[in-house]
This record gives C-alpha cells, sequence and structure tokens, in this order.
C-alpha cells in the first residue's frame, strides 16, 4: 500500500514538473511574440514618419 501510495505521488510530482515547464515555454514564446509585435510597430512608425518626412521635403523642394 505504502508503495503504491509512494508511486502516485512521484507521478504527480512529475506531471506537476512537465506542466509548469509546458507553462514557462508557452510564457517565453508569447512575451518574445508580443515583443515582436511591438518593435514591428515601431519600425512601422519609423518608416511612416520617413516617408512623410520625405515627401515635406520634396513638396517644399518643388514650391
Amino acid at each position: 500500500m505504502a508503495k503504491k501510495r509512494r508511486r502516485v505521488r512521484r507521478s504527480l510530482v512529475w506531471t506537476a514538473g512537465i506542466l509548469s515547464l509546458v507553462l514557462i515555454i508557452l510564457a517565453g514564446f508569447f512575451t518574445f511574440k508580443y515583443i515582436e509585435k511591438k518593435n514591428w510597430e515601431k519600425e512601422q512608425e519609423q518608416r511612416r514618419a520617413e516617408v512623410y518626412s520625405w515627401l515635406e521635403s520634396r513638396h517644399n523642394f518643388e514650391s
């Protein structure tokens, strides 16, 4: 009986360990995706500003 309890406890510990590792990996993945999205948005904003400044300078040059 004691052996069976120990086996159950050990399997629960393994299951909890594996689940926690999976959660840590998923959290890291989604954090990375969030950071990538923010960087992409910053790059888009920077490109937009460059295009606007180029258009503005071209307009000023033609005037």
